[in-house]
């Protein structure tokens, strides 16, 4: 175990050195996936982790407690996810838990002990192939001496395959689709599983859904309304068909998704125990969901999104736990209103926001909240794309305006 452990943080250092060298020049930047250090790694684990597997079934090995390979394929599964392969790195992941999903590995004793076979499968998501049994498939028929299953998914386990799913970034567009539904099926049998069958190993989280969430949010991420739809008229723009839009659907559900977060954190908030914060919807999850509505194409995008950031507000302001709208949230509504079809809506809201950002930024002086360049280059974007005259002049001056906020709390006058 310890060594698949090592072989899946060698798989970890691997992909964070490959995400340091992603701006440097291409000539400087080889990546050969056959040769990709965190590939081998998390190769390595898996094979290591077979053959662990072996020897527990010839009888050569024991685990010390029931919780022994589960933490293997934990470990071999983080390697995974974090190898950066992409499409490959999601089948390899699936691939792991569903074996750990496979009947036999959660069959309950006669005693009715640890869970039973209604708690933990699910033939939706498994394959049965009984004429090809994989020497790690026989792991299923094993049980240590205290008659508890071994390998079964607990909340890492969910977590890893969940944020796996969620890596839109390494695949394309149609498998990120895929991914991010798969992702919101395994959370719907989460829920399942715990609220009706009372399986505490498949308790949902704020991790859990945060995941999902993203995954969805990453359906349509950086494209948004197309070039033929910014060419059409305002009027033409309402006829755009949001009930049959892949992305939009997706924001819907990621938003109807932050709202059962919200609720489960509400009931457990005057419990004053650790239920409350195991649901708490933190800023990254409010803005995932204003990307999904940004990216979505959807011709209320803009409204969707400036209503997420308006319920991220005023329900940390509620709350009063320290939490802030963000300067990432602020510039994921600016990019939702640089991607819309109304030219006189895009800039007059581009520069009320930031308005509002740097004010808000000078009576706090929170970091968190002061605006960058991603911010700004979101503004000039929304208020030059339509080819308005007081646009460009505006665009011209946020330069100006951005190299003032590196530099000083004032907030610059506008010429």
């Amino acid at each position: 175990g310890r060594v698949v452990w090592a072989w899946s943080q060698s798989a970890q250092w691997s992909s964070s050195m490959q995400s340091n060298t992603k701006h440097q020049p291409k000539a400087k930047r080889v990546i050969d996936n056959n040769n990709n250090n965190a590939v081998i790694a998390a190769e390595k684990s898996q094979e290591i982790l077979e053959h662990m597997v072996k020897l527990y079934v010839d009888g050569v090995i024991q685990f010390s407690s029931s919780k022994g390979l589960t933490h293997a394929f934990n470990h071999v599964l983080n390697a995974w996810s974090r190898s950066g392969e992409g499409s490959r790195a999601v089948l390899e992941v699936e691939s792991l838990f569903q074996l750990m999903l496979t009947k036999g590995l959660v069959e309950s004793n006669n005693d009715g002990r640890d869970g039973g076979n209604d708690d933990e499968s699910d033939d939706d998501m498994e394959e049965d192939n009984d004429d090809e049994v994989s020497t790690t498939e026989n792991i299923t028929t094993r049980q240590d001496k205290g008659g508890r299953i071994l390998a079964k998914p607990d909340s890492h386990t969910y977590s890893t395959v969940l944020t796996t799913f969620s890596r839109g970034s390494d695949v394309k567009r149609s498998e990120a689709a895929t991914n991010a539904y798969k992702a919101v099926k395994l959370l719907k049998r989460m829920e399942h599983m715990f609220y009706e069958k009372g399986n505490v190993s498949a308790r949902p989280n704020a991790v859990h859904y945060a995941a999902v969430i993203t995954a969805l949010s990453r359906i349509n991420r950086g494209r948004g309304r197309s070039r033929r739809q910014h060419r059409r008229g305002r009027n033409e723009s309402d006829d755009y068909d949001d009930e049959n839009n892949e992305a939009v659907t997706a924001a819907k559900t990621a938003e109807e998704l932050l709202y059962d977060m919200e609720r489960l954190y509400d009931k457990h908030y005057d419990d004053n125990d650790s239920d409350r914060d195991l649901m708490k919807p933190d800023e990254r999850v409010y803005t995932s969901v204003i990307l999904a509505w940004a990216s979505s194409g959807s011709k209320h995008a803009v409204q969707k999104a400036e209503e997420t950031l308006e319920r991220m507000e005023k329900r940390f302001a509620m709350l009063d736990e320290g939490s802030i709208a963000d300067v990432d949230a602020y510039s994921a509504v600016l990019h939702a209103v640089s991607m819309s079809p109304n030219g006189d809506e895009a800039i007059e809201k581009s520069r009320q926001i930031l308005d509002k950002m740097e004010m808000k930024y000078l009576h706090s002086g929170d970091e968190r909240c002061r605006p960058n360049r991603e911010c700004y280059t979101a503004a000039i974007i929304a208020m030059t794309r339509h080819g308005r005259e007081g646009g460009a002049k505006d665009a011209d001056n946020l330069p100006k305006r951005m190299i003032e906020q590196t530099i000083s709390r004032t907030v610059p006058s506008k010429a």
